[in-house]
């Protein structure tokens, strides 16, 4: 692909995993949800196959996105601890498809990596560990904290932890969104204690349905989404960083079904999707055994990667 200068405030970017400056155009997309305005490309690496946002936004105008677009969708994030038995709620969310937090031990200390209002400390809490969370939105950590949670304002490396502080560090719909996943990972390798587990969730751009949405996929989500991980690429970054790792899919019915809506209001012609909505549950149960038959091809909506510290290989001499 030939090298064109960016547009002002955009920057050109090299691949994160393997270096690579050689890439080749996928598509180019717009924001259908925020209101952020433009064109954004996105390419993959003829090294690794990364897909990413290339050029993209400097940190300084990203961090103007966010400021202007994002605080009002984190406002309405007020959430509520889920008020039936346990076991109930799990079986929901394995026959839904959503994320677990099952594999999260019921001790220890554990750290919430964009941890927004704070939903998932609340349900590691209840389930018995010490929790800690950061967020770069200080909407969602003022939310948090009112809800007597312990949270940091700013990213990862900002807040310097010590050096194996934490047992379990959960990431979920982070590391799409920072400008280097791989220096995220080493962060988060540093401050695990030996064996600790690292928990991530991220848009599967091995998607089963992404080309049938085209560029009307609500997982493009520009200029936030800077990367787009398949479980091959994911999987070599966490190889890459020091962390063993066993990497699944899953897809959530009421979250497919906002993928469903952006796409067909596309289709109708509307400037944006709405943001609420969601199928019944009876619907979503209905369709759940075609969605877990998806995610057992490794093609469903979202990657799963549950990865543990590993000791570095000491580096050759010569």
């Amino acid at each position: 692909m030939a090298d064109f200068p960016p547009p002002d405030g955009f920057e050109v970017v090299a691949c994160n995993i393997c270096g690579e400056r050689q890439h080749e155009g996928l598509a180019t997309v717009s924001d259908m949800e925020t209101g952020v305005p433009g064109r954004f490309e996105i390419v993959r690496c003829t090294g690794c196959g990364l897909a990413f946002m290339n050029p993209r936004p400097t940190p300084e105008l990203l961090s103007r996105f966010y400021q202007e677009h994002y605080p009002p969708h984190y406002a309405r994030q007020e959430w509520t601890a889920p008020r039936i038995p346990e076991m109930v709620y799990r079986l929901w969310q394995w026959l839904d498809g959503q994320p677990s937090l099952d594999i999260i031990r019921k001790s220890g200390k554990a750290l919430d990596v964009g941890c927004g209002v704070g939903m998932h400390m609340e349900l590691l809490r209840s389930k018995g560990m010490e929790v800690e969370g950061l967020d770069a939105n200080p909407i969602a950590v003022e939310i948090a904290r009112r809800r007597g949670l312990r949270v940091f304002l700013g990213g990862l490396e900002e807040a310097r932890y010590p050096d194996n502080e934490f047992d379990v560090l959960l990431m979920s719909h982070v590391i799409e969104h920072v400008p280097s996943p791989a220096d995220l990972l080493r962060e988060a390798w540093r401050i695990l204690r030996p064996a600790g587990r690292l928990c991530i969730t991220c848009p599967n751009f091995d998607f089963l349905l992404r080309p049938l949405f085209g560029s009307a996929w609500k997982r493009w989500h520009p200029p936030f989404h800077l990367y787009h991980f398949t479980s091959a690429t994911l999987g070599r970054l966490l190889e890459e960083t020091g962390f063993a790792h066993r990497i699944t899919t899953c897809t959530p019915g009421w979250e497919l079904w906002l993928d469903w809506t952006l796409w067909w209001n596309h289709r109708k012609g509307a400037p944006r999707a709405p943001r609420n909505g969601s199928p019944r549950r009876w619907i979503r149960l209905a369709m759940a055994p075609a969605f877990r038959v998806i995610d057992r091809l490794g093609s469903g909506l979202y990657l799963r990667a549950v990865a543990r510290k590993q000791p570095l290989e000491p580096a050759s001499s010569g």
